[in-house]
């Protein structure tokens, strides 16, 4: 954890001096001699401003240190002593109920989508079932809901067969492939499928 959170640390400290240097300041990081102990000092147009960048879980135990850094920063004349404090990305969950099958009913009514499949089935693929979806972006509006995302599409050379003898089933031998793709879907305020760009990604199976 403390391997993750110093990391987290140093991610904001490179950001925040690409920022600082794009305003058109001079930044030092980790500086020594007088400025030492803040993360970093930057200086533009005789202004002078000291950084520190804390993780939220820190900041308890770091008080008696940033105390004396901002008093320190007041004594040198600073213009500004700047805390940042960060916090642990978190990953928002997005659901939509049943979009694999409405995206497995688009394929099967749209079998032109399959063309660019290469020809090594003996007859038009048949669109088995969608999986593995992730869903990238969200963006509603009064006129829908557009959704994009990446997923997987499995196909065969037909609906899956039993064969029978003497009254017991049989599994039939049928190849089946597994393709990537991505999609931009747009839903109604039903969540049906009203308009669609997907595109489906060959390329492990062309050589």
């Amino acid at each position: 954890m403390t391997a993750s959170i110093d990391y987290l640390e140093a991610a904001k400290i490179e950001e925040l001096t690409s920022q600082l240097r794009d305003e058109g300041y001079r930044v030092a990081v980790h500086p020594g001699g007088e400025d030492q102990g803040y993360d970093l000092v930057a200086e533009k147009d005789n202004r002078k401003l000291a950084v520190e960048v804390k993780f939220n879980a820190r900041l308890r135990e770091s008080a008696e240190t940033i105390k004396a850094l901002r008093r320190r920063a007041v004594e040198r004349g600073f213009d500004e002593f700047r805390l940042v404090v960060i916090s642990p990305p978190h990953e928002t969950a997005v659901t939509i109920q049943g979009l694999d099958e409405k995206l497995l009913c688009y394929f099967r009514d749209s079998p032109e989508l399959l063309n660019v499949i290469p020809q090594w089935l003996p007859q038009l693929p048949y669109v088995e079932g969608v999986r593995y979806l992730e869903i990238d972006a969200v963006s509603i509006t009064a006129d829908g809901t557009q959704v994009n995302g990446n997923g997987v599409v499995r196909v065969a050379d037909g609906p899956p067969a039993v064969a029978v003898q003497n009254n017991v089933a049989l599994n039939t031998f049928r190849p089946v492939m597994d393709f990537e793709f991505s999609f931009e879907i747009k839903l109604d305020t039903e969540l049906k499928i009203t308009s669609a760009k997907i595109d489906i990604d060959v390329s492990s199976w062309i050589e």
